[in-house]
């Protein structure tokens, strides 16, 4: 198993579930820094030199239908099957609800490579199927928030 895969489906998927405001904070103060931080702490962990940068970062956030999404842009270098493209960290206004959604690089040998949006709800990862990367990611999510 990869570092990155470590953060990306164990650690900061933990850190959400056990204290999602928190992240939230850090994500809209501290931004990219944070993630950054947490990210390279996995690879140093494991006496490895994190292969990013800050700047392989991007975070941005969509509000919409009374919900807040912070997008997590993740590097595209050295992406493979299980890597996320994106961590969209899903809340409701009133942090009522908390969910954790990953658009992930997938593989299947018949019909190459493509993109699964899936979830991290109570303790089971959730596939909600392919889809196009063209596609209005939010919006999709908004189909399966677990009310």
């Amino acid at each position: 198993m990869n570092q990155r895969y470590v953060f990306e489906h164990n650690i900061l998927q933990n850190l959400y579930k056990n204290d999602p405001v928190k992240v939230i904070n850090k994500c809209l103060t501290k931004k990219e820094d944070y993630v950054f931080e947490l990210l390279k702490s996995v690879y140093e962990k494991n006496n490895e030199i994190c292969p990013y940068t800050l700047l392989d970062l991007n975070i941005n956030v969509v509000t919409k239908n009374g919900f807040e999404f912070i997008e997590i842009m993740m590097p595209e270098e050295g992406i493979e099957p299980g890597n996320c493209r994106k961590i969209i960290l899903c809340y409701s206004f009133y942090l009522s609800l908390f969910q954790y959604y990953t658009l992930e690089e997938a593989y299947n040998p018949k019909y190459g490579y493509y993109n699964v949006l899936a979830a991290w709800i109570e303790d089971a990862h959730i596939s909600f199927g392919d889809v196009d990367l063209k596609d209005d990611i939010i919006e999709k999510i908004l189909t399966t928030v677990e009310m």
